[in-house]
């Protein structure tokens, strides 16, 4: 029995070479490919991806997969940082193109001590590698937008896209539902079938993502944080922050 459960959950992703890139603003990447995978977990700074031809703007903990042979190159509008994993897989993984930290950073967790075990010398380096291969299959594949042939997945995705190039600004449930040609409680009702939560809370969710990543890694003040990141208040921003997380702004930073 335990030996068909581990073959249940065996995974064929390993991984090729694993890294740390640092760049000044400025200072671009030409257009190259891999002919494998490659994930990069962007620390801090902003770029802007293009991958075959797609713009992607990124942002502190934002994952991005570029698949085997696909053609892209780095606009440093910003300093940057990043992790990367080159990943050997076959190109039809059920993997999202990306996806976003959660607020006890566990992508950058796990990115981080896949990249110290890579330089890791240990007699068992590669057990643990291959361990974490696993986790991170199954993490992305965890990640990956559920009910793809749901015919309404398209307007939800619309509606969450919406949300994370707007959240700094004081948007409503019923103005996203209007810019994605939807009532506010057929919104909802798709956001609870297909995600499992509302609308309101995805907006919520994404707000804090981006206001605790600042908190960690930004000297800016509390009030310019909760103005960047739509919250009414340092305060405001305060009791969200201690509720989802546990702990007050100050020990997020400290």
């Amino acid at each position: 029995m335990h030996k068909s459960l581990t073959a249940m959950h065996e995974s064929s992703v390993r991984l090729r070479f694993v890294g740390t890139y640092y760049a000044s603003e400025g200072r671009h990447y030409p257009p190259h490919s891999h002919s494998t995978w490659e994930l990069i977990y962007y620390r801090t700074g902003r770029i802007e991806c293009i991958v075959e031809g797609t713009s992607n703007i990124t942002q502190p903990g934002m994952v991005l997969l570029i698949p085997p042979g696909a053609v892209h190159e780095d606009r440093a509008l910003t300093g940057y940082s990043q992790i990367f994993l080159r990943i050997g897989a076959l190109k039809d993984q059920p993997w999202p193109k990306i996806c976003y930290d959660d607020t006890d950073g566990s992508w950058e967790t796990l990115c981080r001590t896949i990249e110290h075990e890579w330089r890791n010398e240990s007699p068992y380096r590669n057990e643990m590698l291959n361990l974490l291969a696993n986790q991170l299959d199954l993490r992305l594949r965890h990640a990956a937008p559920q009910g793809l042939n749901d015919p309404w997945e398209e307007t939800v995705r619309a509606a969450e896209a919406l949300m994370e190039s707007k959240y700094a600004q004081p948007i409503s449930v019923e103005e996203v539902a209007q810019q994605v040609g939807m009532s506010p409680s057929r919104l909802r009702a798709h956001f609870d079938r297909l995600r499992g939560r509302s609308p309101q809370s995805t907006l919520q969710a994404i707000r804090l993502r981006q206001a605790t990543d600042l908190i960690r890694h930004s000297s800016l003040k509390l009030e310019a944080i909760a103005d960047l990141c739509g919250y009414h208040s340092a305060s405001h921003l305060s009791r969200y922050v201690r509720r989802e997380t546990g702990k007050s702004p100050g020990q997020l930073r400290a």
